[in-house]
């Protein structure tokens, strides 16, 4: 793999990275900067003919990465902080009269006082244990409907990635979807289940996915507009 040069078609900046692959693909990054992946035989005139044909489609993507990073909250756990729950808005509120525990009261995610210094840890430690029971019963439920099964269920945070399906069965689910409507849970998690049987993107897989979750091609829209607000710093 080999990392060319950056370069200008006059309205942007764009990245090639030449590689052993067959076609071309472009990728706005979370820094809106756009990517040209390409063959290594590549020429810079085509590679520059293939981003000027895709002009709109660049410009629409680097507008919408520039619009994210602009919702992008920093978090600093502090009273009033912005966050989010099962898809709600809260504002983080820091109570004396509490003791070691954590509730919500809309509008807001409550803190006992005494565990506050600790906020984003202790915060995060309510989150996952919600997330586990959460989403360990709309698997189950999911399974018992269909006849499917799963082998284990595990919590992690990744950046990139809302789930993962191992060729064992083991589920591994972002602690973070725990902040998304329930709605775009049970599409994560039905997409998963979906992977014990066809571990792969085929359309078997995508009838099945959409059979556990009518509203799938729906709800992953959802998710890739709206993913970046579910961070955790």
């Amino acid at each position: 793999m080999a990392v060319g040069k950056q370069k200008s078609t006059g309205d942007f900046y764009y990245k090639v990275i030449r590689s052993d692959r067959k076609s071309y693909g472009l990728k706005v990054n979370d820094d809106a900067e756009l990517i040209v992946k390409a063959p290594w035989y590549a020429g810079d005139r085509d590679i520059e003919k293939i981003v000027n044909e895709k002009q709109n489609w660049i410009k629409e993507k680097i507008r919408l990465m520039k619009q994210r990073a602009s919702e992008k909250h920093i978090r600093d756990f502090k009273e009033n902080t912005l966050l989010y729950y099962l898809g709600e808005e809260y504002r983080l509120r820091i109570d004396k009269s509490m003791s070691k525990t954590i509730e919500v009261n809309p509008p807001n995610i409550v803190i006992a006082s005494d565990i506050s210094q600790n906020a984003q840890k202790n915060l995060e430690i309510w989150y996952k244990h919600k997330a586990k029971k959460l989403f360990t019963a709309i698997a189950d439920d999911i399974c018992i409907k269909h006849g499917l099964a799963y082998k284990l269920l595990k919590l992690n945070n990744p950046q990139k990635r809302w789930g993962s399906c191992s060729s064992s069965g083991n589920i591994n689910l972002c602690w973070r979807l725990i902040m998304a409507p329930e709605r775009i849970i049970h599409y994560v998690i039905a997409h998963e289940i979906a992977h014990t049987v066809h571990l792969n993107h085929s359309n078997d897989f995508w009838q099945l996915t959409e059979r556990l979750h009518p509203s799938s091609k729906q709800d992953d829209k959802w998710l890739d507009e709206n993913g970046h607000k579910l961070h955790w710093d």
